[in-house]
């Protein structure tokens, strides 16, 4: 029986998402900020949507996501088996050693 396994690593394509050679620049709007507003009263940019940076293409394989799934297939029964034959092992080696 199969077990699957998924987690994920960084996309070795781009860096945080964004095409290398399309970095992203300072949003003009907030300068970089994020927020735009007063002392006591602030917003978020916008233009930006919060992150103080605008454009930069998204990575066509991660999606602009900045990772990409890996998946791992284990085999149970192997596993069972690799178990098995550790314990037949530990059972040979006490033998002799006795």
């Amino acid at each position: 029986m199969l077990k699957k396994i998924v987690t994920r690593a960084n996309c070795p394509f781009c860096i945080d998402g964004v095409n290398p050679g399309d970095p992203p620049t300072t949003c003009d709007y907030c300068h970089g900020l994020g927020e735009y507003g007063t002392f006591k009263l602030t917003y978020m940019c916008e233009t930006c949507e919060g992150t103080g940076q605008v454009g930069g293409e998204d990575c066509e394989v991660c999606s602009g996501k900045g990772y990409i799934p890996v998946d791992f297939k284990m085999l149970e029964d192997m596993v069972d088996k690799v178990n098995d034959i550790m314990g037949k092992c530990n059972d040979i080696f006490e033998k002799v050693n006795e």
